[in-house]
């Protein structure tokens, strides 16, 4: 069985993108990754962290963070170890990014379900599709168990609401790679959702800081964390161009006039 561990970040008001990323790997490798995780959080000096948060290891100065102290440089070698962990034991990250300001101007308030207001579930169906190929390509039959954030910021009672009706819409050879429904667990106590996390914000960041800092983000400190975090060149990376967007709202509103209009003449 293959396991996927997705987080997002950036709908937060602030952010010009929406990230949904995270790491995919055989259901084997995930418990050598969970201990490999644990050691380097368990290392001593400057002094062992209970959790790895990816916002957290740039607030050097903030007395609530477990990096409050450490220099950059103590900084960017604990992340380097974690980023090690990653690319030694996953198969492959999975990115989409989502741009705010035109997927809300598209979709927000143009349908009925209120889930189609906010890009997360529009990243999560693209990022399953993905999911399905990357399982296809690795000889892979069986269901994708996918594991996502209880923190994140969404319902879970809409979610799942969500998910069904994404069950009953598609395709057979896709449905057969899914579960039933898909799993939460607290990032806090789930080393791999650490991992997502970290993926997720260094994303997040770079828009950020090219879109609402004008700032270069490839010589921003960040930036060789994430370029090392997108080591492999077969990771799946989803850019959501405005047309893009258009495009799949058109088909989304045809879709739901289809329906209105058979609905009807029934």
């Amino acid at each position: 069985m293959l396991q996927a561990f997705i987080d997002d970040s950036g709908w937060d008001g602030r952010s010009p993108v929406f990230v949904l990323a995270g790491h995919i790997a055989p259901k084997t490798r995930w418990k050598a990754f969970s201990n490999a995780w644990q050691e380097v959080l368990d290392i001593p000096e400057p002094n062992p962290i209970p959790h790895l948060k990816g916002v957290e290891a740039y607030l050097l100065q903030n007395r609530n963070s477990p990096f409050y102290g450490w220099t950059p440089q103590q900084r960017d070698g604990r992340l380097t170890k974690f980023i090690d962990v990653i690319n030694g034991h996953v198969t492959n990250a999975i990115v989409s990014v989502v741009p705010i300001e035109p997927y809300r101007r598209l979709f927000e308030g143009k349908f009925s379900t209120l889930a189609l207001d906010r890009p997360y579930f529009f990243s999560f169906f693209g990022i399953i599709v993905r999911l399905v190929r990357i399982a296809k390509e690795l000889g892979e039959n069986g269901q994708i168990d996918l594991i996502f954030d209880t923190q994140g910021g969404e319902s879970k009672a809409l979610f799942v609401e969500q998910y069904k009706r994404f069950l009953e819409v598609t395709p057979p050879e896709f449905r057969l790679f899914c579960p039933p429904l898909p799993k939460f667990e607290n990032e806090q106590d789930f080393n791999p959702l650490q991992a997502a996390d970290l993926l997720a914000w260094h994303i997040r960041r770079h828009y950020y800081e090219k879109y609402t800092q004008n700032k270069d983000p490839t010589k921003e400190p960040s930036n060789i964390h994430m370029t090392r975090l997108l080591a492999r060149p077969d990771d799946p990376f989803i850019i959501w161009e405005e047309h893009q967007l258009e495009d799949a709202a058109q088909a989304l509103l045809k879709s739901v006039k289809a329906g209105d209009e058979n609905h009807t003449a029934r």
